[in-house]
């Protein structure tokens, strides 16, 4: 049995669960609405049924008691589930949250929603729901086929991910998962809590990732779920993509600076969807250097990319700024991540710029900041193929002259070439 044989006796999110514990919410016309919780104490081995409407002292009375308790003779729990949340603990759903949490945890009031829908009388009609970071850019898409549904769902999601705060309202769904959070904690973790304190579980089971992977859990059942993941050629996007059995999607788009270290600790269980393939010291900053009329050099920074078979390309750096994540660069035509072969000094001798202008009087510097920018594998434009280069001098005239008062000048001629 799994939680989901126990939803089925219930109108579509009508429960929310955590570890050990669920809660049943009223229906919409219920004229006594009230909150029905079940508390499964395995150490106890004992089952705690409970409910906060009126009628609640009179147990046989109670119809949120009496509904819940026929709901689960039907099905065994205590006989065969150790937690309500198994299911939802052992999916992509999960998983996902746990490595989005680690490498970029979310604070919920910082974020801002976007809705749009159709024709609320078209079944088919596709409702969006878009997440935004505090900068206004797009974080998580959702998608719920059925216009209807989907605006139920709008404010489910709101209130478990704790983007709409409760205003008193006592059956506000976050509220309730923090009130079945605070009934499962274990004695450690109540004395932890009790002194405004959290270990690493408690702070992911109360995060903005691990609520928004419970909300798709929850919605979709046991509708089964698919995960791919990769980056968006067009805006540079690492993107990981989940989609159930329902016509349910939701397309998150992780922050380029947790991007790779997502990316590694999921392919680790999903090998199938994650196929961009890395390859590993196969890039090189190189120059190319270019010449004016005037004999003045520009140099714009380039990437070199070594190939597999021992080829290699070049890319002007730039036009890759959006793929850049960390230390490691998606080469949009070779659908492949290529971290560095050699460190990458000279982007910090540019002064973090795409390109230079180097005044002919200048270069003598710039040569012994970055060395022979003439040679291979740097690019040398035919513009500077006509001029010559002389780094050392053939020969030094000195002139020296007597001046007033005893002193002396020196004059310093220096000969290149023939």
């Amino acid at each position: 049995m799994t939680i989901y044989a126990l939803m089925s006796h219930f109108s579509p999110g009508c429960i929310e669960y955590h570890r050990n514990a669920l809660a049943l919410l009223p229906e919409q016309e219920d004229p006594d609405p009230g909150l029905a919780v079940l508390v499964i104490d395995h150490q106890r081995a004992q089952t705690v049924l409970q409910c906060n409407c009126s009628g609640s002292g009179n147990r046989k009375k109670c119809a949120h008691i009496k509904k819940l308790s026929k709901a689960t003779r039907k099905t065994p729990i205590l006989e065969e589930v150790r937690w309500l949340d198994d299911m939802f603990r052992q999916s992509p759903y999960y998983r996902m949250a746990v490595s989005l949490h680690n490498a970029c945890p979310v604070d919920p009031v910082s974020l801002a929603v976007e809705t749009t829908s159709g024709d609320s009388e078209n079944e088919n009609e596709i409702t969006r729901v878009q997440i935004l970071n505090a900068q206004g850019e797009m974080l998580v898409d959702c998608c719920f086929n059925g216009a209807d549904a989907g605006k139920g769902e709008t404010a489910l999601l709101m209130e478990r991910t704790g983007i709409e705060r409760s205003s008193g309202n006592r059956l506000h769904r976050g509220d309730v998962l923090d009130r079945l959070a605070r009934l499962t904690l274990t004695d450690a973790e109540t004395i932890m809590y009790n002194r405004g304190l959290k270990n690493r579980r408690m702070a992911l089971e109360e995060s903005f990732w691990y609520r928004l992977a419970y909300h798709f859990q929850n919605a979709s059942a046991a509708g089964g779920v698919s995960i791919d993941a990769g980056i968006d050629d067009k805006t540079g996007r690492f993107v990981i993509v989940l989609k159930d059995g329902r016509d349910r999607a939701i397309e998150i788009a992780v922050p380029k600076n947790a991007a790779m270290r997502v990316r590694q600790e999921l392919e680790k269980d999903f090998h199938k969807g994650f196929s961009v393939p890395v390859w590993s010291q196969s890039l090189e900053s190189i120059v190319r250097v270019h010449a004016d009329n005037r004999n003045n050099l520009k140099l714009n920074l380039y990437l070199l990319l070594h190939m597999p078979d021992g080829t290699t390309r070049a890319y002007e750096r730039r036009p890759l700024k959006k793929f850049w994540y960390g230390n490691t660069v998606y080469i949009p035509d070779q659908k492949v991540l290529a971290t560095w072969k050699t460190p990458d000094r000279l982007w910090e001798t540019f002064g973090g710029k795409y390109s230079k202008k180097i005044p002919k009087d200048r270069l003598p510097e710039i040569i012994e900041k970055i060395g022979d920018i003439f040679s291979p594998p740097n690019i040398v434009d035919e513009s500077v193929q006509r001029l010559k280069i002389h780094q050392v001098c053939n020969r030094i005239e000195i002139d020296p002259t007597a001046v007033d008062r005893d002193w002396c000048w020196l004059s310093v001629k220096y000969g290149f070439g023939d």
